[in-house]
């Protein structure tokens, strides 16, 4: 990362508060050996390895449940890893994100819930945004739509009084 040639302030504040971002919370996210942010991928790599490993070893005892919760971190941990490098052709990077991908579908594998794999094309933050409510394709604001009735919408509402309290009514003097 070159950003005006100010990668000391990231290192810094990775070696001081063992995070990456929102530096005011106390606790740390990376482990205190991380300290440059330049070391995240291989710290942990070795932290993401140790879990998949205790995965694999649950796997093999039987324990699938507590192999999708320990396949579920080591993918957790591969992300994280790669996710601090900012080369997407990194052979590091490609390597610790296929390592994501393989814990994340030994996880799916186990869950007792449908886990459905999407694959497509990411949408370019440069390029154009679905509309939403109140904005037009082009991202104008629009005037409010009249609102559509409902049935609640002619409905009154009274509260039961709780029990032990009197009833207020306007015929009591």
């Amino acid at each position: 990362m070159k950003r005006n040639d100010q990668q000391w302030v990231l290192d810094w504040l990775v070696k001081t508060t063992g995070r990456v971002q929102n530096f005011a919370n106390d606790e740390r996210d990376l482990p205190p050996e991380v300290k440059s942010y330049s070391m995240i991928p291989r710290v942990l790599y070795k932290e993401a390895r140790h879990i998949e490993t205790i995965a694999k070893a649950a796997e093999a005892a039987g324990h699938t449940d507590t192999a999708r919760q320990l396949y579920r971190r080591a993918s957790q941990v591969y992300h994280e890893a790669q996710h601090s490098i900012f080369e997407d052709d990194n052979r590091e990077k490609i390597f610790l994100h296929g390592k994501h991908i393989e814990c994340y579908d030994k996880m799916a594998g186990y869950a007792d819930y449908p886990v459905e794999k999407v694959e497509g094309q990411a949408q370019s933050p440069s390029g154009p945004l679905p509309p939403r409510d109140g904005y037009d394709e082009g991202g104008v604001p629009q005037p409010p739509r009249q609102p559509i009735p409902t049935p609640w919408d002619a409905c009154t509402l009274h509260r039961r009084p709780r029990a032990g309290h009197k009833q207020h009514s306007e015929n009591q003097g």
